[in-house]
């Protein structure tokens, strides 16, 4: 036998979390579709249920009646694109799910419709490319590696131009290999070595036109010696170099 249709008013309890039937039988392994209350933001959730589980697309609203998220379930677990928008209708957000985890690329957008970040998952965790992108802008401010949950692998950001602004290379979640500061117009401005996140070897500084302007040695995160300028002037690490011509 169907489950009656249920509107379960929030009444004083902003955050309903039970759910009854008219028929009083808690509607076990019923087909229905439930409508409550359970979200401050919004006037109502309308999820389906096939033999007592959620199956098929929940959808909750905004006070104006708007579509909020759209959230697909397959047995009880999320599977599908789960969607968000703004109240205007453009998207806001798009999460791919696999029986329960984040699995593809998540995608959030900026209310005018460009996208603002996008992510790689696999099976719940960061897996593969992840960006950040400047405002009303398709070139990408941010590029990370992912594996496993951790930053594995290059690193990149980016002038507003699109050109390469910094390079990096991680392992583990730490900083590791060279490091390479890039002005607008490409020419390579410092470079460092880093080993398990500090610096570790020699950090270069280079003029416009590619002369030596700096260069120091660090152990462990520690300068070892003395900071050299290009004008033969040296000191710790916070001397301000002339730039070299």
């Amino acid at each position: 036998m169907r489950c009656l249709l249920l509107f379960l008013l929030a009444m004083g309890a902003a955050n309903a979390r039970d759910t009854t039937y008219f028929d009083g039988t808690g509607c076990g392994g019923c087909d229905s579709l439930v409508v409550s209350i359970s979200d401050p933001d919004s006037t109502r959730i309308e999820t389906p249920f096939r033999k007592g589980e959620r199956s098929g697309l929940e959808k909750a609203f905004y006070r104006s009646g708007k579509v909020r998220r759209e959230t697909p379930f397959v047995a009880d677990r999320l599977h599908g694109l789960q969607r968000e928008f703004f109240e205007s209708g453009s998207i806001r957000r798009e999460s791919p799910y696999s029986e329960g985890r984040k699995h593809g690329t998540h995608k959030e957008y900026r209310e005018s419709g460009t996208l603002s970040e996008a992510a790689e998952y696999s099976n719940g965790e960061l897996h593969g490319k992840s960006w950040k992108y400047f405002p009303n802008s398709r070139i990408a401010q941010t590029e990370w590696t992912y594996s496993n949950g951790k930053a594995n692998g290059p690193m990149r950001r980016f002038h507003k131009n699109g050109a390469v602004k910094l390079e990096a290379f991680y392992s583990d979640d730490r900083e590791n290999g060279t490091h390479r500061v890039y002005r607008e117009s490409g020419s390579l401005e410092r470079e460092t070595s880093f080993l398990d996140g500090k610096r570790h070897g020699t950090e270069r500084g280079y003029s416009e036109s590619g002369a030596l302007a700096d260069s120091a040695t660090y152990r462990n995160g520690k300068l070892v010696g003395r900071k050299v300028c290009s004008d033969g002037r040296s000191g710790d690490e916070f001397l301000d170099c002339p730039k070299a011509k």
